[in-house]
Parts: C-alpha cells; sequence; structure tokens
C-alpha cells in the first residue's frame, strides 16, 4: 500500500498536515539559500593611477611627458634628484656638556627641505651626546638651495650627515 507524503510527512498520520503557507515559506527559504550560495559578480573598481609613476603610467600616450606629475609634498631624497646645497646660515655651537664630555662624531639627522630652502620637522636617527638641539636648530637657521627634479624645485625629506668635531 503506497501513503501519500506531503512536504512534512506521510498524509495521515498525526500532526502532518501541511499548511499552503508554510510550504511557500520553505520554498522562499530554499530559493534564498541557493542564491547566497552563487558567486556574487563583481563590480569593476575605479582605479585611480599613483601620482607620479616613473616612465608614464598604463595606458598612456605614446611620445607623452615621462615621469608624470611632480608628487605634491615631501618625498623622500634620492639619486635622481640634485641635492640641496647650503646658501647660508649657523653652524652648530657646541654645548657646554658636549664640550666637558669631549664629544666628536657624526650625527645623522633627517629634514624637509622646501622649494624655498627652509627647513622643518627635523628628526634626529643617530645622535651625539648634549648635541641634538643645538644641531636641529642651526639646521633649521639655515638656507638651502631646494632640491631639484627633472631642473624643478621639489620638497623633499632629507638626510643630513652632520660630522662634529671639538674646536682647537
Amino acid at each position: 500500500m503506497m501513503i501519500p507524503v506531503t512536504a512534512a510527512g506521510p498524509a495521515g498520520w498525526p500532526g502532518t498536515r501541511v499548511r499552503a503557507s508554510s510550504a511557500r515559506m520553505t520554498a522562499a527559504k530554499t530559493r534564498r539559500a541557493s542564491r547566497s550560495r552563487r558567486p556574487r559578480r563583481m563590480r569593476a573598481q575605479s582605479q585611480t593611477p599613483p601620482r607620479s609613476l616613473v616612465g608614464g603610467v598604463v595606458g598612456g600616450v605614446v611620445g607623452g611627458q615621462i615621469g608624470g606629475q611632480i608628487p605634491i609634498g615631501p618625498v623622500e631624497f634620492n639619486d635622481t634628484m640634485t641635492p640641496p646645497q647650503v646658501l647660508s646660515g649657523p653652524n652648530p655651537e657646541y654645548t657646554a656638556q658636549a664640550l666637558e664630555h669631549e664629544v666628536e662624531g657624526l650625527m645623522i639627522v633627517k629634514c624637509v627641505v622646501t622649494t624655498q630652502g627652509a627647513v622643518h620637522d627635523c628628526r634626529v636617527l643617530k645622535s651625539l651626546p648634549f648635541m641634538d638641539k643645538s644641531v636641529i636648530e642651526a639646521l633649521t637657521h639655515r638656507r638651502y638651495s631646494p632640491a631639484l627634479l627633472h631642473g624643478q624645485p621639489i620638497e623633499v625629506d632629507y638626510t643630513f650627515k652632520i660630522k662634529l668635531s671639538l674646536p682647537q
């Protein structure tokens, strides 16, 4: 004997009566579940080109300007640039404590040199005892020629190497 089967179980068993609305809800859940397993289509993301790319940009114009635009803001100084040259300003002065302790050696300080030749935002990378403040003050009071990239002045993050030796 065959027993007719409904969505919830064999017909005639207690509690197996299926209402039409619950059958529709089950079908809707199944459709939603199958949709969520499908791979989603990826939207094309807009790719903005970098501010500067040596040799141009992908899809650029043949015969266009090499190197793209000159970047805005301080960039790390590199070998393709002309370095800043000191024009005027004081040399670092030894502090009394540095003289007392006979401090000598090399200090390494990284600063931003603007397109006008001003120096600011100095950070000491290699220190000498009692000399950090004096060296930073001297650097910030100096004027430099700006670094050049393709003949144009550019703001750079420049590393200064300052050799300090005791006065004779």
